[in-house]
C-alpha cells in the first residue's frame, strides 16, 4: 500500500511540475511616433466590360494626389490622440512603388525591397512604428490595385464598382508587423 501511494504522490508531482504558468512577453516600447507612407495611384484605373469582347475598354485619368491625401489624412485622425504624433512622411512615391512592382511575388516580398528606404525614414524621424499605404494586386483573382469597373448592356450600364483593393501594413520600428 505504501508503494502505490508513492507512486501515486510521484505521478501527481509530475503532473503538477509540468503545469507551471508561460513566461510572460517582454513588455513592448510604447508607439508614440508613427509614420505614413502613402503609394496610393495618381491615376484611375476604368475598366468597362461590355456584351463581347469588342466592347471592352480600359482606360486611366489622372486624380492627382487625392488618394493619397485622404489615406493620410484618414490615418492621421484614427491615431493622433493622446501623446501620439503622426508625420506624413514625404517620398519619392513613383520611385518606391517602381520599386516593390518590379519584384514579383505576394505583399510581403514586394515590401522587402523597400526596406531600406522605411528604415531610413525611420531613423530619420525616430518612429516608433511606420505605416505603409499601397495597392494590391493578384490578377488571377481579380485584385487589379484602385480601379473602376463599368459593365454595360446594349446601350446602359448595368452595374458600377469601386474596387479599392489597397493593404495597409503596420510595422515597428525593426521592421516587423504589428
Amino acid at each position: 500500500m505504501r508503494f502505490l501511494s508513492t507512486v501515486l504522490l510521484t505521478v501527481v508531482a509530475l503532473q503538477l511540475a509540468g503545469c507551471k504558468s508561460p513566461p510572460k512577453a517582454a513588455p513592448r516600447d510604447p508607439i508614440k511616433v508613427i509614420g505614413v507612407v502613402s503609394l496610393l495611384p495618381d491615376e484611375l484605373s476604368y475598366q468597362k466590360f461590355g456584351i463581347t469582347v469588342f466592347n471592352n475598354e480600359k482606360t486611366t485619368r489622372p486624380v492627382g494626389e487625392i488618394f493619397n491625401t485622404a489615406a493620410r489624412a484618414g490615418v492621421a485622425s484614427a491615431l493622433s490622440y493622446g501623446e501620439r504624433t503622426v508625420i506624413q512622411e514625404s517620398v519619392d512615391a513613383p520611385q518606391l512603388i517602381k520599386s516593390m512592382m518590379s519584384f514579383p511575388g505576394n505583399l510581403d516580398r514586394k515590401l522587402e525591397q523597400i526596406n531600406d528606404d522605411l528604415q531610413t525614414l525611420i531613423t530619420k524621424d525616430k518612429l516608433d512604428a511606420i505605416i505603409v499605404i499601397a495597392q494590391t494586386f493578384d490578377p488571377p483573382k481579380g485584385i487589379n490595385g484602385v480601379r473602376v469597373v463599368v459593365r454595360a448592356g446594349m446601350g446602359y450600364i448595368t452595374k458600377v464598382e469601386v474596387m479599392p483593393h489597397v493593404a495597409v501594413i503596420v510595422m515597428d520600428k525593426h521592421l516587423n508587423r504589428l
